[in-house]
């Protein structure tokens, strides 16, 4: 897999709560909640987690990542006044060995990072946003 991130401030915030990182077969990056105290601790929290705690190769070794990352999110926000109700946007794609034993790719998300499935060039939205406006 190819891969190359780019973070940018955007038009209406000052400053970037972005993080990114990647390992073997694993790609994260996370978006601090604009506007939230410590958005930009969130993401870094939440992509260093990912990285550190992806130890099985595998979609329900993506999810335990996630979920620990959002545990330690949790844990620091709890030990740190200042950092309470800090959060995070994530989205992690990993290479794994899918059910049937063969070569695949994972993806989990939380809130509106998204992921895009590019081919024949064009790009398809492959995750639904968790944005709160559920029908």
């Amino acid at each position: 897999l190819a891969h190359s991130a780019a973070t940018h401030v955007g038009r209406v915030r000052h400053s970037n709560q972005d993080d990114h990182g990647s390992a073997e077969g694993l790609y994260v990056l996370a978006d601090g909640m604009g506007g939230h105290r410590g958005g930009e601790v969130a993401a870094a929290i939440a992509v260093s987690t990912t990285l550190t705690r992806f130890e099985e190769f595998s979609r329900s070794g993506l999810v335990r990542a996630v979920v620990a990352a959002n545990r330690a999110i949790l844990d620091r926000s709890h030990r740190e006044e200042n950092l309470l109700g800090m959060g995070t946007t994530i989205c992690a794609i990993a290479a794994v060995i899918g059910e049937s034993g063969l070569d695949s790719l994972a993806v989990v998300n939380v809130g509106d990072s998204r992921a895009y499935r590019c081919a024949g060039g064009r790009l398809t939205q492959v995750t639904d946003d968790h944005n709160g406006a559920y029908r």
